[in-house]
């Protein structure tokens, strides 16, 4: 095992300081702020370009927002108390105080960029921090209010006693059936995103059509909404006659609505669905993901207001709910015929095999209830032989059969695999030449694997059997201490993503001649045991051109000692301050500031770089490898 070797950092001359020092993470920065003046004043000195200070607020005992390893926010919960310096001098992530915040934003000299608050914190802490945002800054970038929304009263108490404008404002909720109307005040911000999770066909009744005739906001997307064809009607007649003239897209989702009841009273032109235009947001720099950068209108209806400016309103139907053709083709041979003639857009089906515990934790209730409910029509309908229901478990033989039903009525393959490696004698090998042998030609959208795993041998096999096309590729185990690592054969997805966060070690499940064997585009491997040997192995292979596919590749590394990752590799470094950007993971952006450009033997540029984070209390390394195909 390599050891890092330590070295007196302060008794390196002022500009090596500087340098060390500016290509460090913002927490480690943090924690080298504690140990004397003398650093404080080199981290104040240094021309950091716009340094992003994100701040997440959030019961105590509730999870982040965001995965660890690809966004660190600076963490307010119930427990904040006046932070101190430590004796240790570093940061308690767990404990922060608005002294403490101020502390950060005098350092970095720079004010709160993004706030991510959970519905469930406590209203102490947000009236706190409103009140110190009140008056330290009159502007934030950006907003994301999150999570289970039992009632809105931190919702209500957010709008009331904010006095800072917002840019970008962001609602990600689950609201009860009896949800009132959440008090928005006005909407002045340029983008406003809510989305609603887990609707059912009951929509809760959380906004109203004056919320939208009030507001400012260029850019609007609602998620489901209670808006009826009247409401949709005032809102362009609003439009029309002068409401927002900033307004430059918007888009709600509703009910299925009376056309009429949308069209009274509007002058309109219908457009021919052969004419296309293309709706282009402008990139206004904003710090959570926007929903819509670029849209394609075929047809619609244009529309234009007194100051002439011309826009365009679509309404767009969903297709009918695969679920409720699923129960209408159970109901006799007719209707399954029927609906096999349909030309159904992008089918697919999701083949998910869950533990018993998971059933009874309520994650899977409402499948498991469908499947049970239809296994004795679904039995005669296939013909099919008895298959036992042990208890509330539906077995693996069933669920295929379940499976072959639903492909063989909407004509299309398994879209998604995704399983629980900790289900007792699964069948891996058995599942994958299944797969296999039912769509060997088509390719599968994504396959993740979960859960405890003690031991790959079976999670081997079932990649050894695969013949099938894979997407996306999602690793999401708890690997124990003593696993061997995984034989993936030739990992030739588009997205190969591994987060193995939840360990106090890191556990040897891949080995670097997986990366250098691999032909994907994209590959983010969670913390993993690569040494700066394996690292410089995957640099070189990439210049002498192994996987001329790849775009990105990161790893999870323990820290070591830099000098042999450079062995053999020509170079460049680039400055600090030269900021790139590159599509990650999951249409995640990650942006390279400096680090070391490369060239291929094809001429193509990629650049190398490791980052400091923090990880159970201990210090990780991020290696990223960034191709960049279309120059930078």
């Amino acid at each position: 095992m390599e050891v890092s070797q330590l070295f007196p950092i302060l008794k390196l001359p002022f500009v090596a300081l500087w340098n060390v020092i500016r290509s460090m993470g913002m927490k480690e920065t943090i924690d080298l702020s504690f140990t004397s003046k003398k650093l404080v004043t080199i981290i104040k000195s240094i021309p950091i370009a716009d340094p992003e200070i994100t701040l997440e607020i959030r019961p105590a005992e509730q999870p982040p927002l965001f995965p660890e390893e690809t966004f660190q926010p600076l963490t307010m919960t119930e427990k904040f108390q006046k932070k101190t310096k430590s004796k240790d001098g570093k940061l308690d992530g767990k404990n922060m105080s608005i002294e403490y915040l101020e502390y950060i934003c005098a350092l970095f000299r720079n004010e709160i960029s993004t706030l991510l608050i959970n519905v469930n914190t406590s209203t102490p802490v947000l009236t706190s921090l409103l009140i110190w945002m009140n008056d330290r800054q009159p502007v934030l970038t950006s907003c994301l209010i999150y999570g289970d929304c039992k009632d809105h009263e931190i919702i209500d108490r957010f709008f009331e006693e904010r006095i800072f404008s917002i840019r970008q404002l962001c609602f990600k909720l689950k609201l009860p059936p009896d949800t009132k109307p959440l008090n928005f005040e006005s909407l002045e911000m340029e983008e406003f995103v809510v989305r609603t999770m887990d609707v059912t066909d009951s929509i809760p009744n959380w906004i109203t059509v004056d919320s939208v005739l009030t507001s400012n906001s260029i850019t609007m997307g609602i998620g489901a909404s209670p808006f009826t064809g009247t409401d949709l009607n005032r809102i362009i007649k609003g439009w029309i006659n002068g409401n927002n003239p900033r307004m430059e897209y918007f888009r709600v989702g509703v009910k299925r609505c009376n056309r009429q009841s949308l069209l009274d009273g509007i002058e309109f032109e219908k457009r021919e669905t052969t004419v296309k235009r293309m709706y282009i947001a402008e990139n206004k720099n904003y710090k959570i993901q926007r929903p819509i950068k670029k849209r394609t209108i075929s047809g619609g209806y244009d529309i234009r207001r007194n100051d002439g400016t011309v826009a365009t309103f679509q309404l767009l139907h969903s297709p009918q709910s695969p679920r409720a053709l699923i129960e209408l083709s159970l109901a006799s041979k007719k209707c399954r015929l029927i609906i096999k003639s349909i030309k159904i857009p992008n089918p697919g089906v999701d083949f998910k095999l869950v533990t018993s515990e998971e059933i009874s934790q309520g994650k899977n209730d409402a499948r498991e209830h469908y499947l049970q409910k239809h296994f004795d029509i679904l039995t005669k309908c296939l013909k099919l032989r008895t298959y036992d229901i042990d208890g509330e478990d539906i077995t693996v033989e069933f669920g295929r059969a379940w499976a072959e039903y639903v492909c063989d009525l909407f004509g299309s393959g398994i879209s998604s695999f995704i399983f629980n490696s900790s289900i007792p004698g699964l069948d891996l090998p058995g599942l994958s030449k299944w797969i296999k042998n039912r769509q060997s030609g088509s390719k599968m959208r994504l396959c993740r694997l979960y859960g405890d795993c003690k031991n790959t041998d079976n999670i081997s096999l079932f990649f050894g059997a695969r013949t099938f096309s894979i997407n996306h590729l999602s690793i999401q185990l708890k690997f124990s201490s003593g696993v061997t690592p995984i034989n993936f054969g030739i990992l030739d997805m588009d997205e190969f993503d591994a987060r193995t966060e939840d360990m106090p070690y890191i556990p040897n499940w891949i080995t670097v001649e997986s990366v250098l064997t691999s032909n994907c585009v994209r590959m983010w491997i969670g913390p993993c045991t690569f040494t700066t040997t394996d690292l410089n192995r995957i640099i070189k292979g990439w210049i002498s051109g192994n996987n001329p596919r790849l775009e990105m590749v990161h790893a999870a590394v323990k820290p070591f000692d830099g000098h042999p990752l450079f062995e053999g590799i020509e170079c460049e470094r680039r400055d600090f301050d030269l900021l790139r950007n590159s599509n990650g993971m999951v249409k995640r952006e990650v942006m390279i500031r400096g680090g070391f450009d490369i060239v291929g033997h094809d001429g193509t540029v990629a650049t190398f770089k490791i980052k400091n984070r923090r990880w159970n209390d201990k210090v990780l390394w991020d290696f990223y490898l960034v191709v960049w195909k279309n120059g930078y």
